[in-house]
């Protein structure tokens, strides 16, 4: 059967106009995933609370088995932090772990990678929210390859590989 070549003409143009609204439709999408590449990949950690890494990150006094602690201290000195195009994200680090007696003797040191925590993360320019599987919540801003994230009352800024 020969289909008239109006009805082509007709088809043709159906077929462009829903080429048209799919590719329109399609334009904040895209939009979207660009803003998004601009956050998405794998960061190196740079500096904790404006030092190079080794980053001092927590400090106390306390007791450890009976025995009284002067200072307790952590010390990063790497991290990886890994943000998906599927808005997860894992955060990797390495630290070190000192322990000291009030008399200053050394009672514990160690050094751990801990594969760190995941969770899910926003990207809203300039703002980046980390939201953690246990349910903490960090933010910070990205531009220009760097993030910088706000950590316990610390900055940690990465550079983007």
């Amino acid at each position: 059967m020969k289909v008239p070549a109006a009805t082509i003409a007709v088809r043709g143009f159906v077929i462009a106009a829903a080429a048209a609204v799919t590719f329109v439709g399609c334009s904040e999408t895209t939009a979207g995933l660009e803003d998004v590449s601009e956050v998405v990949g794998v960061y190196d950690l740079k500096t904790v609370a404006g030092d190079t890494l080794f980053g001092r990150v927590g400090i106390g006094v306390g007791e450890i088995d009976g025995v009284p602690v002067q200072v307790f201290t952590r010390e990063v000195f790497g991290a990886i932090l890994t943000l998906e195009l599927d808005r997860s994200f894992s955060d990797g680090r390495s630290l070190r772990t000192e322990v000291f007696t009030f008399g200053g003797e050394k009672i514990f040191d160690e050094t751990e990678f801990l594969p760190g925590p995941v969770g899910t993360w926003s990207y809203s320019r300039p703002t980046v929210t980390l939201r953690y599987a246990t349910g903490t919540v960090d933010t910070g801003t990205v531009g220009s390859g760097v993030l910088t994230i706000i950590r316990n009352g610390f900055a940690w800024v990465y550079e983007r590989r």
